[in-house]
């Protein structure tokens, strides 16, 4: 069978770089790629690089890198104890009006050895057999292969293989797959949470880059396309930094790849984990949910404030100061009281009933307002998070006014809505109580290691993966928070080659959860850590007043620096103070709470830092400014355009407008558009040479353009303001 197969290329490797062009057909050429400097959990590295010609050859090759101490088991199940890298490069065209789509080339790296081919419907199949016959796979062997974002790969090969196992955070969106024969596809841009090109950046043991400069996405290939070695080096680097960093993450998992988790979430999950088993019990018996209790957390959750102070979109302002937070949401982790207890019932009676409970418990609960009017220079309610609203006025999605609406909040939440709207008066549906508390000290002494090696690590020099992987674990503790407790199972039917989406039991799912020995999360947590964050935010954007310009999550922009300083300068100090009230109340050693920087300076956690003051700053919304530096330097963030080229396509920040359209050129996104029915053609490449292409299914990527529109409602509300002098509250 594999001398029938067509010969596409045999190349070896030698240091240097890649010097010779490549095509289908053509007598070995040698050629050169970076290699891997060193083996890392026994990753021996060879000189010679195969095609899909070799695969024989390649194949005895790896067979030779493997030894029975590279099998390691758990539950069951034995692993092939190396790392392997796949990967695909595409071209999308146009067949008439048809979107298509075609493979050009596919890399396969195992252990340090690399085999290209050129049709991926073909070859790739037969190699994966190959791997599963010459290392006897099965479902209780296995081969755990890398992809950098499964998602986009995974559309490509569904259907050359049965799929016994499929995790997905949502449809099209696999971060695990289990093929019948034993190979383990997993994504490895969710285990980093960052692109290739940051990730090799980041190895520790190895010096490769991605060489985005080499690749012109724009150019049509097909399988028979003649490859440059900047084609060929830019394939062959992909796999190798993904195979470089997963051997570094089976180093930092202990030595086996079984514990490498699934994601970067999942990595701190398993810290946080190992360090819980002080309080684990106390939460099964004291922090439960009902059903009814559970809906509700949900409806009261909600993230970080982003909004934009109306009486200031489309302007141009000059001076604006910055202050981001200093880990917003773990500051709040380890200095605030959570829910601590199931929540209860409590039937609302009077209004110093309602009060005493809002002073002393943390409060989860229905309340309707009604003839609702906005009194500050920013408004509060989400339009998103509101029931049987009546007669609203809005403000790019927030309420400004309404004759009458239901939603739910925290007792934080309240507050902020007391302070900053009227209403003639308000009715409390479905309330529930639960105790209130400082988070497991465990728990809390994990937030704190992690902020602390986040900070004396960054800029040590041989510490970069350490580094790295503490920032991730850090920002990734309240993202496990709220995780939601009753998700959609997302499947794979295997016969119809189709997405499947299964509704939960919702009362299964609670009881499994409420009976799980080994949890140690509570879901009401989560949802107070965005409580008590945008709480700190919104109560130092009250006190500007009418110098507020912009907010977003964990920042505020504002006018009268000098003026405003103290503000900040007060927050700081109640920062501090609350810190050391929190160290001596729980015996935690201060100086945790401010690990010093490689450079000997303190860094007190959940304070403001100064970001500096921006010479001219404009916003059209939230998630939409632009502003220039103390040089002159434009910069631009927009959500749907790339910061790094939109910009470009500004020649001033007065081009910055609602009517301005960023091109395809400079948006920098791709539209995906998925073809899931089979389908072939002839396509010609760069060159002017025409070849056949067959996809079982795949993806379009198109440049797309961005359009900075606004809403009929919004331009209407933003017009009311003209002429209106902004307030002092």
């Amino acid at each position: 069978m594999l001398d029938a197969l067509k010969s596409i290329w045999v190349f070896h490797v030698t240091q240097g770089a890649l010097s010779t062009k490549i095509s289908g057909n053509t007598t070995p050429a040698k050629v050169v790629v970076p290699l891997l400097p060193r083996k890392v959990t026994n990753m021996k590295l060879n000189n010679q690089y195969y095609t899909y010609a070799q695969l024989d050859s390649f194949m005895h090759a790896a067979a030779a890198t493997v030894t029975n101490e590279d099998f390691v088991a758990k539950r069951k199940i034995e692993y092939v104890n190396i790392p392997c890298a796949f990967d695909i490069e595409t071209s999308s065209f146009y067949e008439g009006d048809e979107k298509r789509a075609c493979c050009y080339c596919w890399q396969f790296g195992f252990n340090g050895l690399v085999i290209i081919g050129r049709n991926l419907r073909t070859e790739f199949p037969a190699l994966v057999s190959a791997i599963a016959t010459t290392f006897e796979l099965s479902m209780s062997r296995r081969l755990i292969c890398y992809v950098h974002n499964l998602s986009y790969e995974f559309q490509w090969i569904r259907k050359m293989f049965m799929w016994t196992e499929i995790m997905a955070n949502n449809i099209r969106q696999p971060f695990k797959a289990v093929t019948s024969i034993g190979v383990e596809f997993r994504c490895s841009y969710l285990l980093s949470s960052y692109g290739l090109e940051i990730v090799a950046k980041n190895l520790r043991n190895h010096n490769i880059r991605k060489l985005t400069e080499k690749m012109d996405y724009d150019e049509i290939r097909h399988s028979e396309t003649q490859l440059t070695n900047d084609e060929i080096s830019y394939a062959v680097n992909d796999v190798l930094i993904v195979m470089a960093y997963i051997s570094e993450e089976i180093e930092v998992a202990g030595g086996a790849i079984y514990d490498v988790p699934l994601t970067n979430t999942g990595r701190v999950r398993n810290y946080c984990k190992k360090n819980s088993k002080t309080y684990k019990k106390m939460l099964r018996y004291r922090c439960t949910l009902s059903t009814e209790s559970y809906i509700i957390a949900k409806k009261a959750f909600q993230g970080g404030f982003t909004h934009a102070n109306s009486r200031y979109v489309g302007k141009t302002l000059s001076n604006v100061g910055s202050y981001d937070f200093t880990s917003s949401y773990p500051y709040v982790m380890v200095s605030e009281k959570f829910p601590m207890s199931t929540p209860h019932l409590l039937k609302i009676q009077s209004i110093e009933q309602f009060k005493f409970a809002m002073k002393h418990k943390c409060c989860i609960f229905q309340i309707t307002f009604f003839d609702v009017q906005s009194v500050a220079n920013d408004n509060f309610i989400s339009v998103y998070r509101c029931e049987n609203l009546v007669n609203p006025v809005l403000d790019n999605g927030r309420i400004f006014s309404a004759a009458e609406l239901t939603t739910t909040i925290t007792e934080l939440d309240f507050e902020i809505i007391a302070a900053t709207y009227k209403f003639s008066h308000f009715s409390i549906g479905v309330f529930y109580i639960c105790d209130k508390d400082y988070l497991p000290l465990q728990f809390v002494q994990n937030i704190l290691k992690l902020y602390s090696d986040k900070t004396t690590l960054k800029g040590v020099a041989g510490k970069e993966l350490e580094y790295q992987t503490s920032k991730g674990m850090l920002n990734s503790c309240y993202g496990m928070c709220v995780t939601d407790i009753v998700r959609d199972e997302y499947g794979y039917d295997n016969d119809a080659a189709e997405w499947t989406c299964d509704k939960p039991d919702l009362a299964e799912k609670i009881y499994e959860y409420n009976t799980d020995n080994n949890r140690f999360l509570f879901y009401l947590w989560g949802v107070y850590v965005t409580a008590y964050a945008r709480y700190n935010l919104i109560t130092n954007i009250i006190k500007l007043g009418g110098d507020y310009v912009y907010a977003d999550t964990d920042s505020i922009k504002f006018l009268s620096v000098d003026k405003n300083k103290h503000i900040f300068e007060d927050y700081n100090q109640s920062v501090m103070d609350k810190l050391k009230q929190v160290a001596a109340e729980r015996k935690i050693y201060f100086d945790l709470f401010q690990p010093k920087t490689i450079k000997g300076v303190a860094k007190l956690l959940g304070v403001f830092d100064f970001e500096g003051v921006y010479t001219q700053f404009k916003t059209l919304g939230a998630k939409r400014y632009c502003y220039t530096g103390d040089h002159g330097d434009l910069h631009l963030t927009v959500a749907g355009v790339n910061k790094k080229t939109g910009v470009h396509a500004l020649q001033s920040i007065d081009d910055f407008d609602f009517d301005f359209v960023f091109s395809a050129e400079h948006c920098g996104k791709l539209t995906h558009t998925y073809l899931d029915d089979e389908f072939s053609g002839v396509v010609v490449d760069k060159y002017g040479d025409s070849a056949q292409y067959h996809e079982l299914s795949a993806i379009h990527l198109e440049k797309a353009e961005y359009h900075m529109s606004i809403t009929t409602d919004y331009e209407l509300f933003l017009q009311s303001f003209e002429g209106v002098e902004v307030t002092q509250l």
